[in-house]
C-alpha cells in the first residue's frame, strides 16, 4: 500500500496521461528549437566527475558505479578535466582535457536541443564553461555527426526540467543568479532559445542553495505528471519546500492546457547525520535509455521509492545506486549526467 504516495491526484488517472498530440503543440523540429526531455532516446550520455573535498575513495567509487552502470544501457562519454585519470571504467569512453569535467552538468551545465540544424548545444552563461562538449561520432555506416552547433544564451540557468513538450520546471534561484532579470525576461529567453512556452516556477530548492547544494523539489516523470519530494517532518527545513511546491503545482497547467498531476515521493526516513539535517532525495535519480538509476541510502524508504519509480517508469529497469557519498559531497546522480538526444 502506497497510501499517501498514490500514483494520481484523483483529478486525472495516471493511465490517461500521454504525450501531447494536440495541434496546439505539434512542432516540426526541423523549424523549431525544442528542449527534449531526458526520457528521450539519446545518442550518448555525457557524464562529469566533479571535484570534491572528499579525499576518501567513497565518492570516486560512487561516480564509478554511476558510469559503469550507465554504460550497460548505452554509450557514455566521461568528461575529464586536465590531469584527471580514473581506472576500472569498462566500456566508458573518456574525453580528456575538458573544462566541463569538474562541473555539475545537470545544474546549469550545457543543454542539447533539437532544432533547425538537428542537434544543437545551448551554452548557458557561466564563467567556468567555455564550450559545449563535442558529440560522439556515429558507429557503423554513414558520415560522422560532426561538431554540435552552439547557441549561447546570456542567461545563467539553474535547475531546469522539461516535459519535452514546452513546459519547464525552473528553480526560483535562477533570478538570484541573474541580477536585474525578471520572471518574464527569463521566460522570454527560454521561449526564444529552447522553445519553452510554459514556465512553472519552483519556489524553493531542497538543501542549502547558498552553499551550492540545492536540489530540485520536483521533476517531470512524463508529460503532465510530476514527481515531488515529500518531506513530511514539519521540523525539517525541506518541509516548507514540499508544501509550497505542492501548492504551486496544484494550480499550474502544462503547455497544452492540462492541469499538472503529481506523485509524492517520500523523503528518506533518516533525518540527521553528524547533527546536521540531511537533504537526501530520491529525485536525485538519473535516466539512461531503458533504465532509471535510482539513488538509495540504506534507508527504510528505499523500497517504497523503488516501487513508485517502477510504477511511473514501467518501461524502464529500476537500478539502484548507493548515492550517500554523492549527496555528502553535494551532488546527485542526475547532476552528473546529460543526455545528447538522437538527431531527428
Amino acid at each position: 500500500m502506497l497510501g499517501r504516495h498514490e500514483l494520481s491526484t484523483g483529478l486525472v488517472p495516471m493511465s490517461s496521461l500521454s504525450e501531447p498530440t494536440t495541434a496546439a503543440f505539434e512542432q516540426d523540429t526541423a523549424a523549431h528549437r525544442r528542449l527534449p526531455s531526458e526520457r528521450e532516446l539519446r545518442e550518448t550520455t555525457w557524464m562529469s566527475w566533479p571535484q570534491t573535498a572528499d579525499k576518501s575513495r567513497s565518492f570516486d567509487d560512487a561516480c564509478r558505479a554511476v558510469a559503469t552502470t550507465a554504460v550497460k544501457y548505452g554509450p557514455v562519454s566521461l568528461l575529464l578535466e586536465p590531469g584527471q585519470r580514473f581506472s576500472r571504467l569498462g566500456k566508458v569512453e573518456t574525453v580528456s582535457g575538458s573544462a566541463l569535467g569538474g562541473t555539475c552538468l545537470g545544474d546549469g551545465g550545457p543543454s542539447f536541443i533539437l532544432g533547425e540544424q538537428g542537434v544543437q548545444g545551448i551554452e548557458w552563461t557561466r564563467p567556468e564553461q567555455s564550450a559545449v562538449p563535442k558529440p560522439r561520432r556515429k558507429r557503423g555506416p554513414g558520415p560522422p555527426l560532426g561538431d554540435v552547433p552552439v547557441v549561447r544564451s546570456p542567461l545563467d540557468l539553474g535547475a531546469i526540467d522539461t516535459d519535452g513538450w514546452g513546459t519547464a520546471l525552473v528553480a526560483a534561484d535562477t533570478l538570484d543568479r541573474n541580477p536585474g532579470w525578471t520572471h518574464d525576461q527569463v521566460a522570454d529567453e527560454l521561449a526564444k532559445t529552447v522553445g519553452i512556452t510554459q514556465v512553472v516556477w519552483l519556489p524553493h530548492l531542497l538543501g542549502n542553495p547558498e552553499e551550492g547544494h540545492g536540489f530540485a523539489p520536483a521533476l517531470f516523470a512524463s508529460p503532465g505528471l510530476v514527481l515531488v519530494h515529500d518531506q513530511e517532518n514539519i521540523g525539517h527545513p525541506d518541509n516548507e519546500a514540499t508544501i509550497e511546491t505542492v501548492a504551486r503545482l496544484s494550480r499550474c497547467y502544462d503547455s497544452v492546457g492540462r492541469p499538472l498531476q503529481f506523485v509524492r515521493v517520500p523523503a528518506p526516513a533518516r533525518l540527521h547525520e553528524d547533527d546536521q539535517w540531511l537533504h537526501w532525495t530520491y529525485l536525485g535519480y538519473g535516466l539512461v535509455d531503458g533504465a532509471v538509476l535510482l539513488p538509495t541510502f540504506d534507508d527504510p524508504h528505499d523500497q517504497v521509492a523503488a516501487e513508485i519509480f517502477g510504477a511511473v517508469f514501467p518501461d524502464r529497469e529500476i537500478v539502484t545506486v548507493d548515492a550517500r557519498p554523492l549527496f555528502r559531497a553535494g551532488h546527485t546522480i542526475g547532476c552528473l549526467l546529460r543526455g545528447q538526444p538522437e538527431p531527428r
